[in-house]
C-alpha cells in the first residue's frame, strides 16, 4: 500500500470530485495540493481553510512555490486543515438567488439545470420538483455555480452532473435529466463536455 508524502488532487474527476474523495479516504496523513480550473466555490474554501492549491493550467513557477511551501510546513499533522476545508465546503452548499423581488436560498445539490430566459433564467429544482424564475442571466449563474458540478452544455442551458440520467451521442448529442427533460449538447461544447465528464476516450 502506498504511503505518499504529497498528493496533487484535482477537484474535477469522473466518478467523485476531490472533496468527496477526501471524505472517502477519511484518515489523511499526507500533504495535499489541490488543482482546479477557476472555481470560485472551491477557491473560497481553500483560502478560508489555508490549504495549498494551484489553478489550472498550472504554471511551473507556481508549482515550485507550492512544493516549497509544503516542505516548509514539515511533518506537522495535516488532518485538521483538511477537516476545516470539508467543513467550509459544507457551509457553502447553499446559494442565495434573487427571485421575484426577494432572495431565496437553494441547496446547490437540488438544482437540476437552468434554462435561459433573456436576462433572466429558469431554475429547475429536484426536491420539490418545480421551476423558479431567477433574476440573473445564465451567464451570471455560470459564474456563480461550482464548476465541478455545473456545466454550460448549450447557450441556453446549464446542467448539474448529479442529475444526468443518460447521455446520448445520437442526434448531435443530448442529455436526459432526472425529470425526463431532454437537453442538447452544443457541437462546439461537446469535446469540453466529454473532458469535464471524464469521457476522454469518446
Amino acid at each position: 500500500r502506498l504511503k505518499p508524502d504529497l498528493v496533487f488532487l484535482d477537484i474535477q474527476m469522473p466518478e467523485v470530485n476531490g472533496f468527496e474523495l477526501l471524505e472517502i479516504i477519511g484518515d489523511i496523513n499526507f500533504r495535499l495540493i489541490f488543482t482546479t480550473a477557476f472555481d470560485q466555490y472551491a477557491v473560497r474554501a481553500f483560502k478560508v481553510s489555508a490549504v495549498d492549491y494551484l489553478l489550472k493550467p498550472v504554471d511551473q513557477k507556481e508549482l515550485k512555490l507550492a512544493i516549497e511551501k509544503v516542505k516548509k510546513r514539515g511533518s506537522a499533522e495535516p488532518a485538521k486543515e483538511y477537516e476545516l476545508l470539508l467543513k467550509n465546503i459544507d457551509q457553502i452548499k447553499t446559494i442565495a438567488l434573487k427571485a421575484q423581488g426577494e432572495y431565496r436560498f437553494f441547496e446547490v445539490d437540488e438544482i437540476m439545470y437552468l434554462k435561459a430566459d433573456g436576462n433572466y433564467c429558469f431554475l429547475f429544482r429536484h426536491k420539490p420538483q418545480r421551476q423558479e424564475h431567477i433574476s440573473y442571466s445564465l451567464g451570471k449563474m455560470e459564474e456563480m455555480l461550482p464548476e465541478h458540478l455545473f456545466f454550460r452544455n448549450h447557450a441556453s442551458f446549464i446542467i448539474n452532473r448529479n442529475h444526468i440520467k443518460k447521455y446520448s451521442t445520437k442526434d448531435g448529442g443530448y442529455l436526459v435529466m432526472r425529470d425526463g427533460a431532454r437537453l442538447p449538447v452544443a457541437k462546439s461544447r461537446k469535446t469540453e463536455f466529454d473532458n469535464w465528464m471524464g469521457f476522454n476516450d469518446s
